[in-house]
């Protein structure tokens, strides 16, 4: 799962933009509340091919989108979350067909180092034990490099307790990046520990 949700993290923020795109929640009243995961997943995607169907008629950039389904923590009633590339928040609103419960907002960045992340994380949470998002075919991929630089445990132990810099070090490592944060935890399936660092070009 988290995993998962890194890779929604990147591919919001390989394709959105703040003040231009949209955030929008989307639910249902109970007239419209559909029965199940599936006939939810019908709803969603009516209304993007009605999303789509105006950005064409209007000469719009063609649909990006991402959306997750969930159940509420408590209430445990089915509704949706989606990032679209749709300019217009009130149309956005008015296309949806699922009652009186849309809500469009533009994209905002709270902490410039992490772009959307809050957001992906919150959206991509688990609420039901089956976290799961689809996203359009069109989406620009994530570019993913795999560095095997060598990292002996006694240098991790050091950058751990304090007697090497992390920033001083990553950013040496990685020249073009800069260090954010730094993050150490341990597994239940597997000995050692993991240290993941995050860093932005």
């Amino acid at each position: 799962r988290k995993n998962a949700v890194k890779h929604l993290v990147r591919l919001i923020n390989a394709n959105f933009e703040a003040d231009r795109d949209i955030w929008v929640h989307l639910g249902y009243d109970d007239d419209h509340l559909p029965e199940n995961a599936k006939e939810a997943s019908k709803e969603v995607q009516r209304y993007i091919r009605k999303l789509r169907t105006y950005a064409r008629r209007k000469g719009w950039d063609e649909l990006k989108y991402i959306y997750v389904t969930q159940r509420g923590k408590t209430t445990k009633r089915i509704h949706h979350h989606l990032v679209i590339n749709f300019p217009d928040r009130d149309i956005a609103e008015q296309l949806w067909h699922g009652g009186k419960y849309p809500r469009a907002n533009r994209l905002r960045i709270g902490d410039p180092r992490f772009k959307f992340e809050g957001m992906a994380n919150y959206i991509g949470s688990d609420h039901d034990g089956t976290k799961s998002y689809v996203a359009s075919r069109n989406l620009k991929q994530p570019t993913i490099t795999v560095a095997d630089a060598k990292f002996t445990r006694r240098r991790a132990e050091r950058v751990l307790t304090g007697e090497i810099d992390p920033k001083q070090l990553f950013e040496k490592m990685y020249p073009g990046y800069t260090y954010t944060d730094i993050k150490a935890f341990t597994s239940d399936y597997v000995s050692g520990t993991y240290i993941y660092v995050r860093m932005r070009c």
